[in-house]
């Protein structure tokens, strides 16, 4: 079988030669037309088979574009979208509608055992469409010839299809947009209008405004002066003093015009004043005093030297003042209301500092806010007074913490006038100026002399300046004097490595200053070892504590002690295979807990009540916490460590072990070779029990222990 293939630009055809085939198509009704955005028209999909009987069609797919048409539903009982069936064959076995691509499928097959035929084309399906927007819009179907795999007519398992017609639609807009309102014009000055309006409203979408004026009160012939694209428009180059009609109308991209807007007008003003007041040329000073100078001057116009201006402006400075720096000077307050032109006018500035020169200059300005030209520059110097102070110090040395010390003063000088005084316990700069904090203050007095007693107080070694500053009139003054602030006597309390006990709560800081940071505290009764001080600040002795329990840190000596001398301490220690320890004699080892080193070593023997008290003649031990070494004859030495130790408390001891009959650390065969040597009699060192018989008893208690050796 040949195929040939002929194509336009919308119709496709194919003509198939066979010995005895008969060749279908597919076409579109109607193959074009014009259709408005928002209405619905139908295409029909015709087919003729030329008579020759078909056994069923596929529509894989036809096509279109869905951003330009939408394909109406006619089956809105089923999910999705279908098109509306024909009824040339019996059966309908595909329809749908891929509405985000815009492809329809549409298969249609005869019942079985039947075909169809015909030779004019008939309706095999419709397709609605809704026009979404302008635009051409081409409907095609997707067909390759010899291809089963798209747009097919079957017939003896063949596709017997061969050509098909494609449509294409022109699409238009014919609805014009709505009218816009709200129209506002408003003046904003004599040469402008600005116009705004609410937006109008179209089927596809507003493109712009047409913008109509005319000129005068009640005019009508308007004529287009701007075409904006938003609800806004500046009319610029206007006359000053003139009546302008506006109107607008919206357009779309079809070029369907709206109705016009309402009418709205408004009025251009006056063109403003740009006159201003004449400079003024004699702007003179007299009469300077202490702090103040008198400025006199002729009144200038409104226009020129025409009229009454509205307003001065008169500035000052001390150094001359020009065009350029005008506007960073200083501006006087409550300036007088300018006069008619011609008048002779003053105004007193005050406040000024003494014996300086100033320079001073005035504008005025009209009601239009012209400003006029810069003045001559009128100067002038203030009086001069004289203002000093003196200072003492009573006492103006001594040892930290010095504190009570009297400040005393003598204002001398010119000025007049009640005084402001401001002492400083120490402030070492020459200023004059009052700032806080300061130690003392007393305004507005009326005596040259000021004492002040117990003002300043130094915690620290150092030098301090003591200030005062003295205020009378518009001068000021002020005065030094150092104080010589030396260290008390170096503290002897502690010494590196010696023990301490907390008196009462403590803070523990970072470094030896109270404004350091606070790292924690210390309850009474911690105990600690000194490592470093003494050092003095803030009035107080510090020391550095490594404390039993954290934090480590600076502590002030007057909450820190010696741990106290221990009196009347009890223990009580127990032998093995002994009820009674009276009058067994022991040995004590102790030693610190928490450094290196014998603390204390004594002998003594325990009492009816089972107890060893210390001896008074043991005045080395400190309240603390200790390792206790203890021994008896014949005995292993035993151990209990890190045990506190006060005035009157009772120390329990471990159990001594027995055995260790020659004293040598360990029991083993010679401490069995003594007690063998001793056997069946009553050797007060082999007879463990005390039962006044070495045997096979006290050989149990050896047995026990055997290999054991002292506590470490």
């Amino acid at each position: 079988m040949k195929k040939f293939i002929f194509a336009t630009a919308f119709v496709f055809m194919a003509f198939i030669w066979a010995s005895g085939a008969q060749a279908a198509t597919l076409s579109l009704s109607p193959g074009s037309g014009s259709n408005s955005v928002g209405s619905i028209f139908t295409v029909t999909i015709l087919l003729n088979t030329q008579s020759q009987a078909v056994d069923g069609v596929d529509i894989r797919y036809l096509n279109y574009s869905p951003t330009l048409l939408e394909a109406q539903d006619e089956n809105t009982s089923q999910a999705g979208v279908q098109i509306s069936a024909g009824t040339l064959l019996g059966n309908t076995v595909a329809n749908s509608v891929d509405t985000a691509n815009g492809r329809i499928s549409f298969s249609q097959v005869a019942v079985g055992g039947s075909t169809y035929s015909n030779a004019t084309g008939a309706a095999l399906a419709t397709v609605r469409f809704r026009v979404l927007t302008t635009g051409t819009a081409p409907v095609t179907f997707s067909f390759t010839s010899g291809s089963t795999a798209d747009t097919n007519v079957a017939a003896g398992g063949s596709d017997v299809l061969t050509a098909v017609t494609n449509g294409s639609y022109t699409l238009q807009d014919t609805v014009a947009p709505s009218a816009p309102t709200g129209l506002v014009v408003t003046a904003v000055s004599s040469s402008q209008i600005n116009l705004s309006w609410t937006a109008s409203t179209d089927n596809i979408g507003v493109t712009g405004y047409r913008v109509e004026r005319c000129q005068g009160s009640g005019c009508s012939n308007f004529t287009q002066i701007a075409t904006p694209a938003g609800t806004s428009y500046s009319d610029t180059g206007l006359s000053a003093s003139t009546v302008y009609a506006y109107r607008v109308r919206a357009t779309d991209a079809a070029g369907n015009l709206s109705s016009y807007s309402g009418t709205a007008s408004a009025a251009t003003p006056a063109l403003p004043d740009t006159t201003p007041p004449a400079a003024i040329a004699n702007f003179s000073t007299s009469k300077a005093t202490l702090n103040s100078v008198t400025l006199s001057w002729t009144a200038p116009g409104d226009d020129g030297n025409t009229g009454t201006a509205a307003s001065y402006d008169i500035r000052y400075s001390t150094s001359n003042i020009t065009t350029a720096n005008w506007g960073s000077v200083t501006q006087a307050t409550g300036e007088p209301t300018p006069q008619a032109a011609g008048t002779a006018q003053s105004m007193v500035i005050s406040g000024l500092t003494s014996n300086t020169i100033y320079y001073f200059a005035i504008k005025a300005t009209d009601d239009a806010g012209n400003i006029s030209g810069l003045s001559n520059i009128a100067s002038a110097s203030t009086q001069a007074l004289t203002l000093a102070v003196a200072l003492t110090a009573t006492p103006s040395s001594g040892q930290a913490p010095l504190n009570g010390v009297d400040l005393s003063v003598t204002v001398s000088g010119t000025a007049t006038g009640n005084i402001n005084y401001t002492f400083y316990c120490n402030r070492s700069d020459s200023g004059t100026n009052v700032t806080a904090p300061y130690d003392a203050k007393y305004d507005n007095q009326t005596v040259a002399t000021m004492s002040v007693a117990d003002v300043c107080n130094y915690l620290n070694m150092g030098t301090y300046t003591a200030k005062v500053i003295v205020e009378r009139g518009a001068l000021a003054a002020e005065n030094r004097t150092d104080i010589a602030v030396s260290n008390p006597p170096m503290s002897t309390k502690f010494s590196t490595n010696d023990r301490m006990k907390v008196a009462s709560d403590v803070n523990v800081r970072s470094s030896a200053s109270v404004s350091a940071p606070l790292l924690g505290s210390q309850i009474a009764a911690a105990l600690g070892t000194v490592i470093g001080g003494p050092t003095y600040a803030d009035g107080y002795w510090w020391w550095q504590i490594n404390y039993d329990i954290n934090p480590d840190g600076w502590s002030i000596e007057n909450s820190i002690d010696l741990p106290p001398v221990i009196s009347g301490a009890v223990f009580t220690p127990t032998l093995e295979g002994v009820v009674n320890i009276n009058a067994r004699g022991f040995t004590f080892n102790i030693y610190n807990a928490m450094s290196v080193g014998n603390q204390a070593l004594f002998t003594a023997s325990g009492n009816a009540s089972n107890q060893v008290i210390l001896p008074s003649n043991v005045t080395n031990l400190r309240e603390d916490r200790y390792n206790i070494y203890v021994e008896s004859a014949g005995y292993l030495k035993a151990k209990t460590a890190d045990t506190r130790i006060a005035s009157g408390a009772t120390v329990s001891l471990p159990v001594l072990k027995a055995g260790d009959l020659n004293d040598d650390g360990i029991i083993n065969s010679l401490d069995w070779s003594s007690m063998n040597t001793n056997w069946f009699t009553g050797d007060a060192i082999s007879d463990i029990n005390r039962d006044g018989i070495v045997n096979s008893i006290d050989f149990s208690w050896m047995n026990k222990n055997w290999l054991q050796s002292d506590a470490a």
